[in-house]
């Protein structure tokens, strides 16, 4: 159990460290946007269940 915890660790921390060390541009409207588009796909998919 323990090793997994640890492995559970170190891969959030490998993710944290990869997301802002990484070489390529971040562009923040650009994940922002992409964040909103999913966020409409899901309000959208939503209200599709209930029309039935």
């Amino acid at each position: 159990m323990g090793l997994v915890l640890a492995f559970g660790i170190i891969n959030a921390m490998w993710l944290e460290a990869d997301y802002a060390f990484r070489d390529r541009d971040r562009d923040e409207a650009q994940a922002k946007e992409r964040f909103e588009q999913a966020r409409q796909g899901s309000r959208e998919g939503r209200a599709g269940k209930h029309d039935t």
